[in-house]
């Protein structure tokens, strides 16, 4: 393949993923800004910092949520351990 060609089979695979042709629709940020509030770069006017507040916004609570869930199976798996524990150091 060529260089064009690599690139329309990429644009293809593209549009095959579109989330609206999967049915996945898409949802309308509608909401008002106040005047004169810049419209992407929120974070103090800074285009990097408001890029990187946005992605830690939205991969923080799924990973929070793993974070505690996994804790969590951990605690309780610790909880059974050391009841064994208990019970094989009351058996002489």
């Amino acid at each position: 393949m060529n260089e064009n060609q690599i690139r329309d089979f990429m644009t293809q695979e593209a549009r095959k993923t579109n989330g609206a042709s999967i049915g996945i629709p898409a949802r309308l940020m509608d909401f008002p800004l106040p005047e004169g509030s810049p419209a992407y770069a929120f974070f103090g006017g800074n285009a990097l910092a408001s890029s990187l507040f946005a992605v830690f916004s939205a991969i923080f609570p799924p990973g929070e949520r793993f974070f505690v869930e996994s804790a969590a199976g951990l605690h309780q798996f610790h909880g059974a351990l050391h009841r064994t524990l208990g019970r094989a150091m009351a058996d002489p």
